[in-house]
């Protein structure tokens, strides 16, 4: 007679994706320190903006990941990542997530629902909130992007130039990118710099501690926070 013993092993990417958010935007942050004296290079451009819209894309796939670990957990009975929540906050989450899942529900929708089955208070009027909608719009603007032909600015006498909403939106949010030229509009070349990158990973993770902190749980990428900051 043979005996077997099983093993199961279960992955939380949202730790992959912060680590890596934090990576990207060191990465971008060392390109610009390196070649703001420097002449205009087409390949540096490329390599420093691949890297900043890296760092917002995985910014948001942290957060994301993040709250579909926590329902998971909750409805597989994975109660490491639920300590702090009562037995009915677990069942709300648990039931709850059958329809999230249905409705195909977007990532601050989930957050939204989570603090609220599990009594917390969740401030959309304010930052930490306020800030993760426009990194979630931003990184929309990548995932989903369309060609729009935008106007530089020139010395033309009479020339109006149209607002750029990106511009309205960010500007005051970080330092604009120290290799983009005078003459370029603010997006992408002035935004996309490391002051962005560094924005998103830091807006990302304010706003999950925030969310952990109201529902009484510990975040599980704690370990790799060193790091992270370090990068940032």
């Amino acid at each position: 007679m043979q005996a077997y013993m099983s093993m199961s092993s279960r992955h939380y990417y949202s730790i992959q994706h912060l680590y890596g958010a934090g990576m990207l935007s060191r990465d971008a942050n060392s390109i610009e320190r390196t070649n703001a004296a420097l002449p205009f290079s087409p390949e540096v451009n490329l390599t420093q903006t691949s890297l900043v819209i890296g760092s917002v894309i995985s910014s948001c796939a942290f957060m994301e990941a993040f709250v579909n670990e926590l329902f998971c957990d909750a409805s597989d009975g994975q109660k490491a990542h639920t300590k702090g929540l009562t037995e009915n906050h677990v069942k709300q989450l648990t039931i709850s997530w059958q329809e999230i899942r249905k409705s195909r529900s977007g990532t601050l929708d989930k957050y939204v629902k989570a603090s609220t089955l599990c009594d917390g208070t969740l401030d959309k009027s304010r930052n930490p909130y306020q800030d993760v909608c426009l990194l979630v719009g931003l990184r929309n603007a990548f995932v989903h992007f369309a060609p729009v032909t935008t106007l530089e600015l020139t010395n033309m006498p009479g020339e109006t130039v149209e607002p750029n909403s990106w511009e309205h939106l960010l500007k005051h949010k970080f330092a604009p990118n120290a290799l983009a030229g005078p003459g370029n509009s603010y997006f992408p070349a002035h935004c996309l710099g490391g002051g962005c990158a560094s924005w998103a990973v830091s807006s990302a993770l304010n706003f999950v501690d925030y969310f952990c902190t109201n529902l009484g749980i510990k975040p599980w990428y704690d370990h790799i926070r060193p790091q992270v900051n370090e990068f940032l």
